[in-house]
């Protein structure tokens, strides 16, 4: 079990939550993909079941939200794997351990650069935590809810 930096919504601040990391090869769901896709892009399922790069949409981050790639995709159709809530990603580069992670559009951002996205961002723009980094390559994802500019 680990110690990770977990958003509380109720009390509107990080708290810390043990948690068991899983290995970051264990079953990472193949997918296809609806265009070229690189590696640890935040993605969202279309309405065809592809997955697509996700974008600032109410779709993409609140409703079809589907995970991070954990491997590339060269065009439309080629298979890309997946990493799901609960499953480590890999492929960052530069995360700093124990730092909290947002999805914003189509960026992964850390809690350091949150509020200066929230700040740039229209009204009810929709965010969600997607997890803590657990090395500068490895985000343990913890998906939580959407929260709105």
């Amino acid at each position: 079990m680990s110690v990770l930096s977990v958003w509380d919504d109720a009390k509107s601040r990080f708290v810390p939550q043990e948690v068991s990391i899983t290995s970051p090869t264990s079953s990472f769901a193949s997918r296809v993909a609806a265009s070229a896709l690189a590696v640890a892009k935040p993605v969202y399922t279309t309405s065809a079941g592809k997955v697509a790069l996700c974008n600032a949409t109410e779709l993409s981050v609140r409703k079809a939200f589907a995970g991070l790639t954990v491997t590339s995709a060269a065009a439309d159709g080629d298979s890309v794997d997946v990493a799901y809530s609960g499953q480590t990603s890999t492929g960052h580069s530069g995360l700093s351990v124990g730092k909290a992670y947002w999805l914003c559009g189509a960026n992964v951002v850390s809690e350091t650069d949150l509020q200066a996205w929230i700040d740039a961002q229209a009204s009810d723009t929709p965010y969600r935590q997607l997890g803590t980094a657990v090395s500068a390559t490895e985000l343990q994802l913890l998906v939580g809810d959407v929260q709105t500019t």
